[in-house]
């Protein structure tokens, strides 16, 4: 990293992909350990079949918080109550006892949710329900989407990209090597988690909704440039209206409550649509370098809702370029680092002054906004901050 501050020994954060665990007792490749067996991810099983994972239409679903400060906890329920808006059911914490839903903050960079009533008739000292990139310097943007999924699960909503009213046209090949580069995921979990498609006859679903909370983004690169979708982070008016026929009496189309039973959401032919515009990409060089008196570095970068890594060492692979292909807009970025630097430092021992070798590790992080609306080279940035010790860092136009 570029680094601009003094040196005494001084001196770069996510966005979500949340987990679906496959079928299989065997752990998949990139399956954190806290995450349980049935545990999955805007379509629903169809209510008296064998998955089914609806509430009861009216009922108080009970959370508890395994850990978390008191503002992540009060800022993960005022996004979770954004689905009771439309869905007739409440939210209640408890602090002890047994409870619907448990949240944990395992800082494993995997977030996910067991999808509906399993989260109830499951070992009560586990979680059902894990954030693990969110914690009290995560921006509201970040909280609330990240939220509004993960609940949009424990209310029984699967995925939506694998809404069988879909149809992506996925390049495998390009999707597989994406989740593995980005995620560590196998070729089985990848599928599981992006490209197979819910079975129709186990689940209701509404047409394909590209704008739902539910929706995993996708990249113009992994759809040979035939299709994309940006990083939802509202819930959609489908996805109002779809929950609030999961769970009638709260909300109709016009807004107003209603105390009318709703049947089963209908299950719908996926509309016939043009071809989707292709759509142009722009070249973003991201570079990162060791500074003076740094011994080695990783950082996490993530963007675009891929998370990339780079690790440099003094004696090994000193500088490194991403390369990413994205088109015109607006992207939220995070960053994380943790950085070795080294210098001399004088010790007396037995009345004698000495220099004694010494290293420090340093972390950092830092967010912002990338702007694509060109090709562009960008360089990782850092200045340490000596009232918190840290490392505040940025991305900023190569020099």
């Amino acid at each position: 990293m570029i680094f601009f501050g003094v040196f005494s020994i001084a001196s770069a954060q996510h966005i979500h992909t949340c987990t679906v665990i496959p079928s299989s007792p065997k752990a998949s490749v990139g399956v954190p350990a806290n995450i349980p067996d049935g545990a999955q991810k805007a379509v629903s099983y169809k209510p008296g079949g064998t998955f089914n994972s609806q509430w009861s239409v009216g009922s108080t679903l009970t959370v508890k918080f395994f850990g978390g400060s008191s503002y992540l906890q009060d800022q993960v329920m005022r996004y979770a109550r954004e689905w009771t808006q439309y869905a007739n059911v409440n939210f209640r914490v408890l602090s002890s006892g047994t409870a619907d839903i448990r949240v944990s903050f395992t800082q494993n960079g995997a977030s996910w949710s067991m999808v509906g009533t399993s989260s109830a008739h499951t070992d009560q000292n586990r979680p059902s329900m894990n954030f693990g990139w969110l914690n009290d310097r995560t921006s509201d943007y970040e909280i609330k989407r990240t939220v509004l999924h993960e609940f949009g699960h424990a209310l029984g909503l699967l995925h939506e990209h694998q809404n069988p009213a879909g149809g992506i046209p996925w390049d495998e090949a390009a999707v597989y090597d994406h989740y593995w580069r980005t995620q560590g995921w196998d070729r089985q979990m990848t599928y599981n988690n992006v490209m197979a498609t819910a079975e129709r006859d186990a689940t209701q679903y509404s047409a394909y909704d590209r704008a739902s909370i539910m929706h995993y983004p996708v990249a113009a690169q992994l759809t040979g440039g035939r299709y994309e979708v940006g990083m939802n982070s509202e819930l959609s008016e489908t996805d109002k209206m779809y929950i609030a026929r999961m769970y009638p009496g709260r909300y109709t189309s016009s807004g107003r409550p209603t105390g009318i039973p709703v049947s089963n959401p209908p299950v719908s032919t996926p509309p016939v649509s043009a071809p989707p515009t292709r759509v142009t990409n722009y070249r973003v060089q991201i570079n990162n370098a060791l500074g003076k008196q740094q011994k080695s570095e990783t950082v996490q970068l993530f963007i675009a809702d891929k998370r990339y890594t780079i690790r440099l060492a003094k004696d090994a692979r000193q500088r490194q370029q991403l390369n990413l292909d994205l088109p015109k807009g607006k992207y939220p970025y995070r960053v994380v680092v943790s950085s070795t630097y080294f210098g001399y430092r004088k010790v007396r021992v037995n009345g004698v002054v000495r220099r004694e070798y010494a290293e420090i590790e340093i972390p950092g992080d830092g967010r912002g906004i990338l702007t694509v609306d060109g090709s562009e080279s960008l360089t990782l940035f850092g200045s340490y901050d000596e009232a918190s010790q840290r490392l505040k860092v940025y991305l900023g136009e190569s020099r």
